[in-house]
Parts: structure tokens; C-alpha cells; sequence
């Protein structure tokens, strides 16, 4: 379910997303305002009402990192380091190379953002190498002030600006530091056009190949060519999810 507009917020209607008739979820999600579109790709949240004693079996394979506020239900994820159990907590869901099989019981809510790879080193330092598959307590934010942000029962419209505005203050205080250009550059090529070569993506950046391969290590976590063959294989499963 994509949405892009940004609705009045009624907080008398809560509505509960639930899941397509295949069992997977669905999520109410939208991009970024204007000001944050350099820093974060995309937020959503993901509700749903399941019975007592049912599970949801579903996977997670996303092209950017970002952080995950669980504010109900029980989410396990099975990653490099073995199985997480979430409820009430914040964590950060590094860069992926696989599917991470997840299970999801109870009353589920879940706010997400996730970070343009360019803006990941200005947000976090250069870190993304370490997090590959691995599922971390929320970074630079404590767990405790994410979760005092919002209440489950929040409308989903006033959880994403409410996270909004507190991506909106780390900017601030960044200052004259911006995200990275030939990492935003090579993320339009992963979309555009995975196929290309390499050597053909640092002619397109006017760069040189050893810098851009450097670069989107340190900001993608990942080699060049892996994150266009992830490219590849997130088209070929919209295509055949029929998105």
C-alpha cells in the first residue's frame, strides 16, 4: 500500500493495515517531506491484529538500512548472529544481502524509517560494513527517548512526522555536513539501470573506479557490484509480486 500524500490526521480513526490475501503485510508509507528526502528513502507503519496463538511467517529484504520501532505485538528475526525477539523496542536493521525470515504474533506495531545510503555516514559514521544482516539496538538515539515518542494507538500520520521532526533536529545539528553525492548518484543507478558495469557507473559519476567502490562500501556496506545485483533480484520480485 503506498501512499504519498499526507492526509489530515483525524486521531479518532486508527486504521489497522492487516495483510494481502496471501498473509503478507501491508503498511501505510509514504516518502519524506522535502527538507529530509536527502537523508531518509522512505517511512511506513506496519499494523496488524492477529489472533491469539497465530503467527505471521514473512521475510524482510530491503535496499537500506534504517531503524524499526516496535510498539506492539512480538517480532522474531533470524539473522547472522542468530534469532531477535522484539516487543517494545527500537532497533536498527543494518544493510542486507539476504532475505531475513521473520515471525510476528500479537497486536503488531511497527514504525520504520529507512536512510538514504548516502546520508548513512553523515548519521552514523562509518559503520555500515560492521551491521551487514545484523540486527542492533537503535543507534545514536537511547531506545527509550524513540519509544517515548509515540503510543500505539498514535495515528500513523502523527508517528511519521513525529519521527520526522526528530530526524529533523540530528540534521540540524550536523550543520554544513551532507550526504554523500557519489553515493546518492551510484543509489539513482541502482534503481535506473542495475545492469550497468561498474567501470560504466564511475564514468557516469565522473569518478574513479577505486573511489566509488570505496565509497559505497563505506556508505552502502556493501561492494558495488553486490548492491546491483540486490538491485536486480528487488526488481525481479516486484515483478513477479506484481508490483
Amino acid at each position: 500500500m503506498i501512499r504519498t500524500s499526507r492526509p489530515a490526521v483525524d486521531p479518532r480513526v486508527v486504521p489497522v493495515f492487516g495483510t494481502t490475501r496471501e498473509g503478507q503485510p501491508l503498511s501505510y508509507n509514504r516518502a519524506p517531506a522535502p527538507d529530509l528526502a536527502p537523508w531518509l528513502a522512505r517511512l511506513s507503519v506496519t499494523r496488524m491484529r492477529l489472533a491469539e496463538g497465530q503467527t505471521l511467517a514473512c521475510g524482510l529484504f530491503a535496499d537500506a538500512a534504517g531503524i524499526r520501532i516496535h510498539l506492539g505485538g512480538h517480532a522474531e528475526v533470524d539473522t547472522v548472529h542468530g534469532v531477535t525477539h522484539q516487543e517494545r523496542s527500537a532497533v536498527f536493521m543494518g544493510p542486507q544481502t539476504k532475505i531475513l525470515p521473520v515471525r510476528l504474533s500479537g497486536d503488531f506495531v511497527s514504525v520504520g524509517v529507512a536512510y538514504r545510503p548516502s546520508a548513512c555516514t553523515p548519521l552514523l559514521g562509518p559503520i555500515m560494513p560492521q551491521l551487514v544482516d545484523r540486527v542492533t539496538p537503535a543507534l545514536y538515539w537511547p531506545e527509550a527517548q524513540l519509544l517515548a515518542l509515540f503510543k500505539a494507538s498514535d495515528h500513523p500520520e502523527a508517528q511519521l512526522q513525529a519521527i520526522e521532526g526528530l530526524f529533523r533536529e540530528r540534521v540540524a545539528a550536523l550543520r554544513d555536513i551532507q550526504p554523500e553525492p557519489i553515493t546518492a548518484r551510484f543509489e539513482e543507478i541502482a534503481f535506473i539501470d542495475p545492469a550497468m558495469s561498474i567501470a560504466q557507473a564511475a564514468r557516469e559519476i565522473g569518478v574513479d573506479r577505486r573511489r566509488l567502490e570505496r565509497l559505497v562500501v563505506r556508505d552502502f556496506g556493501l561492494p558495488p557490484k553486490q548492491v546491483l545485483r540486490r538491485a536486480r533480484a528487488l526488481d525481479m520480485a516486484s515483478y513477479l509480486r506484481g508490483v
